[in-house]
């Protein structure tokens, strides 16, 4: 009798936190959450590997039992501007991913205007 075998699958990845169009504040790490379904593997083996497309490679998180990746992105060093995260999570059957778009406020530092010159 032949040999028959199952193809494993790629994990599915969705990225639960932050939303689509969020604005980010200053100052305050923003909780990244994914989700990570894997019939094939126990998702504990696996790690989420968040980027973005600005500030490159922003951290690694472990996954839970129930499939389920936190990671608190640090305000410091974040870039201004639209960013798009993606959490990827590498598998041997082929890798896993998610994209969202967010947006960073821009900020001002107060001590450089001169309030003497204002009326």
């Amino acid at each position: 009798m032949p040999l028959q075998s199952t193809e494993g699958a790629a994990p599915e990845v969705t990225i639960t936190a932050p939303s689509d169009a969020d604005v980010l504040s200053i100052g305050t790490a923003v909780q990244l959450t994914a989700q990570v379904v894997d019939i094939d593997q126990d998702p504990t083996d696996l790690e989420v590997a968040w980027t973005s497309d600005i500030d490159g490679v922003i951290g690694t998180s472990s996954i839970d039992a129930t499939g389920l990746s936190s990671f608190a992105w640090p305000a410091a060093g974040r870039g201004a501007g639209p960013h798009t995260l993606t959490a990827t999570v590498v598998h041997p059957c082929g890798d896993g991913a998610a994209t969202v778009d967010v947006c960073q406020q821009g900020g001002y530092v107060e001590d450089e205007l001169d309030l003497a010159s204002w009326h």
